[in-house]
């Protein structure tokens, strides 16, 4: 099963979809197989070009007997599409109409689906299965992704489970919302194509995909239609159509206009997709998945026409061709490509709305990730993160705006949002509410003549601005402000380090202590709690390097108990393994090499860890190098660890302060002669007040805030050679963190398959999550809840997220033979359930 998996990917990833539609209507002699590609065939220049990549655990020879019986499972009437359904048919089932995974193929399952699409595969199934027994399906509004078979989970889920990360504009059926409005509108679309920059989808693909998506669909509707489109673009004659003239792309879209008009059902939104018909809508009720329907419908209709013998060999062919070209546009907005890092997934998400232009898409795109959401699981709690706006007003109107879309029935439209007149108050669900946070930013090395510059000088000043716009909304009695619940950072954290947002954080989980002086002619509302979360440790250059972050956000922050951790990996991955993949080198900047080996010095300290005496001096020897390179024309009396550990600890304050003469720094902050209420956040109430009154703290500080030399030289690269029993000590100081982190009632944000896909883990059973919250009877237990991050990108499902992490429980333990009873993982998936409800941001 997993060779046939592999070959699927293969049929549907390397194949070349322009030379499928320029030989579509040639069938290859049995001779020829070797030679051609199509929908019951594979030439030896697709296969062995792509055997190293798809088999690489393969010899050669077995290459050859995989390519000899893959041939052979092609070459029969239904092809390709035979081989979907085979291989669907054994992990798919069908239980009172609706289509389930099996519990015990989910991983097998997610691994193809994941890549190919859940509807490229369910469509298939239903196709033939429905053929087979002669069944008429009419409702195609399944939701966008399935659920498993497995009761018992169910029944446990079903008591109620929180969403406590959940990227709004990321958690929507992302490629299927850009598919459709691409292919309803195709001209016009060079300014974004140009701004997806991607080698693998151009804007001549998806001519070739919307003009097959509409023959097919004019196929299904109207056989004479289909023949005149076909026979005016030349569909089934030698050659690619030629669509590269704009003349022929706008009468392209022309034709489309009228199958909009004559087929698509004009809600109040206006039409979605010509796909998605009047005839239709009855059956599907116009519900929160209706945008979904148009396309499986025809997928479904064009796999029953190749399976029952309606499509002719050149049907057949140009119809794989249309789904080679989907797939290959679903892979630059669906994280597939295997890359690691969080720079790979910030590619993916910043294309998540690039083709959506249209508000009636922008409607559909909070129906799908919230109403949607919520309709098919029991969800109790949806914390729903978006970034917040520069000015209260923008925050307010962004607030109003999703909540009405989450408001208002999808078959009542939104007349009442694009309307002059002033909507009425929303009702958004109950279980949703928003956390706003601020997006992280690199921090650069400005030109030498801007000096003296704060390190992150842009970013600060964003965040400046977001904080006023947040305390604007928060402080003033308006509706909106009782929607938000939490403030978070988020996005690449490499070179953007929690100091950046320190201030903020404190200045708004205390919102109330500043309304008086912000606002002071208007009646303070009640004081608000904003709770706090902070996307951290998810993303490292050294494990070390993510676990001072988590430090830094603490300390800097002001995390304490309530607050949460974004996935914080750098807790729970291993270093063994971690530093074994990176073949016990690593690549960092020298200031953030210089800045590791200090604080894990310390910290080994401060937690009472042995330290062998080789590699403490191997490290300190290594600080002293770095820091003579950083540091070493700035006339500084002899530096210890300590001292520059000490310095470390004043990054939490506001910098400006440290641009002070000596007299007005005591004057200032020491005696509190200017000491202002606005400015209480400026410094940070979480170290020990007497190490700013060192001289040689504040020193350090400074120079490393606005010294350009020092930021220079600690911008260079460095290559770290892992010295031996360095990650012994690294796994010491993650547990003595947890074991800090637990006391203090923090608790961890886990995203399985977002840590899946961005992190260094290669299977469900390594997640952190077993050490983070092991099963009962180990020392340390941290409160983790599962989430789905952003499942659109991720193609995922919270209760599936559930089952991952379930299945992989019950494999783990019985790899390990600890299993006490059968159904011991149904009882830590209820624990994990529990922990996720306990942890909602009341």
């Amino acid at each position: 099963m997993d060779i046939e998996r592999s070959c699927l990917k293969l049929l549907f990833t390397k194949v070349n979809p322009e030379q499928i539609i320029e030989t579509a209507c040639r069938e290859p002699q049995p001779s020829e197989q070797s030679i051609f590609d199509s929908y019951k065939t594979i030439s030896d220049e697709t296969f062995i070009g792509n055997a190293n990549e798809v088999f690489h655990n393969y010899t050669q020879n077995e290459w050859d007997n995989i390519c000899i019986q893959l041939r052979d499972k092609l070459y029969n009437p239904h092809g390709v599409f035979g081989i979907i359904y085979k291989i669907s048919k054994q992990w798919l089932v069908i239980n009172k109409g609706e289509i389930l995974c099996q519990f015990k193929e989910l991983l097998r399952w997610r691994d193809l689906s994941f890549h190919l699409g859940q509807d490229l595969l369910t469509t298939a199934f239903l196709a033939r299965w429905d053929y087979k027994k002669g069944i008429e399906r009419t409702n195609f509004s399944w939701p966008a992704i399935i659920k498993t078979d497995n009761h018992e989970l169910h029944e446990i889920l079903a008591r109620g489970i929180a969403e406590n990360h959940f990227h709004l504009n990321g958690s929507t059926q992302i490629f299927t919302l850009n598919w459709i409005s691409l292919m309803n509108h195709i001209f016009g679309r060079s300014k974004q194509f140009k701004a997806l920059n991607c080698q693998d989808v151009h804007l001549y693909r998806c001519k070739y995909a919307a003009l097959l998506r509409y023959y097919f669909f004019l196929r299904i509707q109207d056989r004479k239609l289909s023949q005149e489109l076909g026979e005016f673009f030349g569909l089934g004659k030698p050659g690619i159509p030629d669509l590269d003239a704009a003349s022929n792309l706008n009468e392209l879209q022309n034709r489309i206009n009228a199958g909009i008009g004559l087929f698509g059902h004009k809600s109040q939104n206006g039409v979605l997709d010509y796909a998605y018909t009047t005839d239709s809508i009855a059956h599907h009720n116009d519900g929160n998945n209706r945008v979904l329907a148009g396309e499986r419908k025809l997928l479904y209709d064009c796999y029953t026409c190749a399976f029952n013998g309606s499509f002719s060999e050149c049907e057949k062919n140009l119809f794989y061709a249309y789904l080679l070209l989907r797939t290959r546009f679903r892979s630059v907005l669906v994280q597939v490509n295997g890359q690691r890092g969080f720079k790979n997934f910030d590619n993916y998400q910043k294309r998540k709305e690039i083709f959506l232009e249209s508000p009636k898409y922008e409607y559909e795109l909070v129906r799908l990730a919230v109403n949607a959401t919520l309709d098919y699981q029991k969800i109790i709690s949806l914390e729903a993160r978006i970034c917040p706006k520069k000015t209260g007003a923008d925050n307010c109107k962004v607030i109003q705006s999703i909540d009405n879309y989450a408001s208002i029935k999808a078959k009542e439209g939104i007349q009442d949002i694009w309307s002059k007149q002033s909507p009425p108050k929303p009702t958004p669900p109950k279980e949703l509410f928003y956390v706003l946070h601020f997006p992280k930013a690199a921090v650069g090395l400005e030109k030498k003549f801007n000096f003296p510059s704060v390190r992150g000088r842009d970013i600060r000043s964003d965040v400046y601005i977001r904080t006023k716009g947040i305390m604007d909304l928060m402080l003033r009695d308006h509706f909106c402000r009782d929607r938000v619940k939490g403030i978070d950072a988020c996005a690449n954290e490499i070179d953007c380090r929690p100091e950046v947002f320190a201030e903020s954080f404190r200045r708004l989980t205390d919102l109330h202590c500043n309304y008086e002086y912000a606002f002071p002619t208007l009646q303070a509302p009640p004081p608000r709690k904003l709770h706090t979360t902070y996307h951290v440790g998810e993303d490292f250059l050294d494990i070390v390097d993510g676990l001072r972050a988590i430090d830094e956000v603490m300390l800097f922050c002001g995390l304490g108990k309530g607050s949460r951790l974004g996935h914080a990996l750098a807790l729970g991955v291993n270093p063994q393994r971690y530093y074994y993949l990176k073949n016990g080198k690593l690549i960092l900047k020298r200031q953030d090499l210089l800045d590791n080996i200090c604080w894990l010095l310390e910290k080994a300290k401060s937690y009472k860890i042995h330290i062998a005496s080789k590699l403490r001096i191997e490290l300190e020897k290594l600080f002293k190098e770095i820091y003579q390179i950083i540091y070493c024309n700035k006339d500084q009396k002899k530096v210890k660890i300590c001292d520059y550990y000490n310095s470390w600890q004043l990054r939490g304050d506001r910098p400006e302060i440290y641009l002070l003469s000596n007299k007005e720094f005591e004057d200032d902050l020491l005696r509190g002669n200017s000491f202002l209420p606005k400015d209480q956040y400026r410094l940070n109430q979480h170290i020990d007040k007497t190490l700013r009154d060192n001289e040689l703290y504040r020193s350090l500080n400074y120079l490393y805030y606005y010294n350009y030399d020092v930021r220079q030289k600690g911008n260079e690269l460095e290559i770290f050679h892992v010295p031996q029993q360095y990650d012994d000590l690294v796994s010491h100081v993650q547990n003595k963190m947890m074991e800090e982190i637990a006391a203090k009632g923090i608790a961890i944000e886990a995203n399985p398959s977002s840590n899946y896909l961005i992190g260094t883990i290669d299977r469900y059973e390594e997640h952190p999550i077993f050490k983070f919250n092991p099963p009962p009877g180990n020392s340390v237990s941290l409160s983790v809840s599962i989430n789905t991050d952003d499942q659109g990108v991720f193609d995922t499902l919270l209760e599936n997220e559930y089952a991952l992490i379930a299945l992989a429980y019950k494999k783990g333990q019985s790899k390990n033979k600890q299993a006490k009873k059968a159904l011991e993982y149904l009882d830590y998936i209820e624990f994990l359930r529990q922990q996720g409800e306990q942890q909602i941001f009341k």
